[in-house]
């Protein structure tokens, strides 16, 4: 039996609500897939060393496309991860990207954190407009 919840009474969060509808998962998935392989040419060895979407793009924006890659990575990632991007940095045989390829590695990160904020937003905006509970 399902019940309405009453605006005085906090509702248990449903098992699923953590995760995103599959369509957003596979479009956070496919923009992630689509960051990697092009800013792959610049630090090929950072998809090995940072696994998941977010701190990748948090990363790769902190380093940037410059001639060395040295941007402040200390709050994105726990200290020995940072350790390991840096020294594989000052060591990678990337390229740097051009103007133009850049530009879409950016655009795409931004995109990136669009949705994240869009699926925040509604994960949060949702149990306020329709919360039920099992009784």
């Amino acid at each position: 039996m399902t019940t309405r919840c009453s605006s005085s009474t906090r509702c248990a969060p449903s098992p699923c609500a953590s995760l995103p509808a599959p369509s957003h998962r596979a479009d956070f998935v496919s923009r992630a897939q689509f960051i990697r392989d092009h800013y792959l040419p610049r630090f090929p060895e950072l998809d090995s060393l940072v696994s998941s979407p977010l701190p990748y793009c948090r990363v790769i924006l902190a380093l940037g496309n410059g001639p060395e890659l040295q941007g402040d990575i200390a709050g994105i990632l726990p200290s020995g991860s940072v350790m390991a991007v840096k020294v594989t940095a000052a060591t990678t045989k990337g390229q740097q990207l051009s103007d133009t390829e850049w530009n879409v590695v950016k655009g795409a990160v931004d995109l990136m954190f669009s949705l994240d904020q869009s699926k925040r937003t509604v994960r949060l905006s949702f149990p306020a407009l329709l919360c039920f509970a099992r009784a």
